[in-house]
């Protein structure tokens, strides 16, 4: 089978250690090592996955990473079948997390650890290495290293026919109905008996807090399209886990298939994983960035042009004008007392003038000409 190729330099997933026939390990040619990056990258493939498919995220995270090393978990079909071997081939995973683990100083708070797990298949295999990782150590210490864990298409519950199309995607269409036999041999002997089976034990282990205690935070990456996982019990397991103190981020993706998320939006996908693992970098640089945003701070003076767009002063001259049209009202009735001045020009006894001279009865029609005049001109 396509998946339990060798990974040598001339396949599609070269320069990997084989540890036991489905665990290999990577180690980056003299990388230099980078705090910000993941230590090791821990992939558990899908059931029957195929290497060229496993290369493309080997591949992808070689390029995120190049100083991390990746320890890889394949899912042969015989691990559904078979505790003891699927066991004895996971087992090499062990010692090479719990050195990460032993080297990581208790007062790092930084995820040292990238968990990849693919599909029921993936994840199964993962929750056989928590107990293992549990059981090696005498001394009690169960924790793995500070992690970010990814789940992505899992996990499910027991559905026949998504079970069917799981396994019968591995198989020979002639013999693709045999897989029928093997999940009713499944069904008989869990179901009826209320016996949990490995579904419900991983389901389980997956959310058990003692084990996974050092866990930063979870990605749930899903979609409506998976016909082998139903999205609703990935939506369910999300909340058991953010129910029992795990920090949860679900993703919903539109469209893709069983594990495919990232060949359809690629994008994405790996700006999700980028954002997961960078999130304490995140919450460790604004303190440097604070000397950085204060430079902005000092350019919002370049735009000071601005507030004289807010025509405030135009605003003063429309209430000037109304200020002389309401003195200019007052006024008028203020000229009008001196309308009884002429008045006083009473002294009309130039009649008595007249008498005792001819000559005023000639300057008496231009006086009253002129007091008129001035009256209509004040109105």
């Amino acid at each position: 089978m396509a998946s339990n190729q060798p990974a040598g330099a001339s396949g599609p997933l070269p320069a990997m250690q084989e540890l036991s026939p489905t665990t290999f390990l990577y180690d980056p040619p003299s990388a230099v090592p980078d705090p910000n990056s993941p230590k090791l990258i821990a992939i558990f493939s899908w059931m029957s996955a195929q290497d060229v498919h496993i290369a493309k995220y080997t591949s992808r995270y070689m390029a995120l990473y190049p100083s991390a090393s990746i320890l890889l978990v394949k899912c042969p079909f015989i691990h559904t079948l078979s505790a003891r071997i699927s066991k004895r081939e996971i087992k090499p995973a062990v010692p090479v997390i719990r050195a990460l683990a032993d080297s990581t100083p208790p007062s790092e708070a930084r995820p040292q650890l990238l968990l990849h797990v693919f599909s029921n298949g993936g994840a199964t295999n993962f929750a056989k290495f928590l107990d293992m990782y549990a059981d090696a150590d005498r001394a009690g210490r169960l924790a793995l290293p500070p992690h970010v864990t990814l789940y992505d298409s899992c996990p499910g519950a027991f559905h026949w026919m998504r079970s069917y199309r799981a396994m019968s995607a591995s198989m020979p269409r002639i013999l693709a109905p045999l897989a029928h036999v093997f999940i009713g041999l499944f069904w008989l002997l869990h179901v009826p008996l209320g016996r949990r089976g490995f579904f419900g034990r991983m389901w389980a282990t997956l959310r058990q807090k003692a084990l996974l205690a050092s866990e930063k935070r979870r990605a749930y990456l899903y979609s409506k399209e998976d016909r082998m996982i139903h999205w609703a019990d990935v939506e369910r397991h999300a909340d058991e886990s953010k129910q029992v103190g795990f920090k949860v981020r679900a993703e919903m993706f539109e469209g893709s298939q069983h594990v495919a998320h990232s060949k359809l939006n690629p994008s994405r996908y790996w700006g999700l994983v980028k954002e997961m693992w960078d999130e304490d970098l995140r919450k460790a640089e604004p303190p440097l960035k604070a000397s950085e945003e204060s430079a902005p701070e000092a350019e919002p003076p370049r735009f000071t042009p601005e507030p004289p767009k807010t025509t405030a002063e135009p605003e003063p001259p429309n209430f000037t004008p109304e200020q002389p049209k309401i003195i200019a009202e007052p006024k008028a009735p203020d000229a009008a007392p001196p309308m009884p001045a002429p008045v006083p020009v009473r002294p009309a006894p130039p009649p008595e003038a007249t008498k005792t001279t001819p000559a005023p009865p000639e300057v008496k029609p231009p006086r009253p000409k002129k007091a008129p005049t001035p009256p209509p001109t004040i109105q």
